[in-house]
């Protein structure tokens, strides 16, 4: 019988083995490429700077400028998310969630099976 502090102690080794796979390593690397990209960096600053934009043409209720304002927005976001390394770290995030997901599924059987099982008593 396992006491709740070896669940957490099994939980804290389970999430170190998690962190040292192949789809963690490569999310990793390529989160950090983005962050370095001044491409992206520099789209990222428009969008912040005409986000602000649009917070005052609506604030004036300038509905027509803010809605072109927003449109440049999509575009710049689209430009952005055609980039292959965006594509590439959306991936990794697919992979990594599914991964999670897995896992949560087998560890969810294993316990309904020994729930189920009865008991020797």
């Amino acid at each position: 019988m396992f006491s709740e502090e070896d669940i957490l102690n099994k939980t804290a080794e389970l999430t170190a083995a998690i962190q040292r796979t192949e789809e963690v390593a490569f999310y990793r690397e390529v989160e950090k490429q983005i962050e370095n990209n001044q491409k992206i960096a520099t789209r990222i600053a428009s969008i912040k700077a005409l986000q602000k934009e649009v917070v005052n043409l609506e604030h004036y209720k300038k509905v027509n400028a803010a809605k072109a304002i927003n449109d440049e927005i999509d575009a710049i976001q689209a430009s952005i998310n055609e980039l292959p390394i965006v594509q590439q770290f959306r991936q990794s995030q697919v992979d990594v969630n599914e991964l999670l997901q897995l896992m949560m599924r087998n560890m969810t059987l294993a316990v309904n099976n020994e729930m189920e099982e009865p008991t020797n008593r």
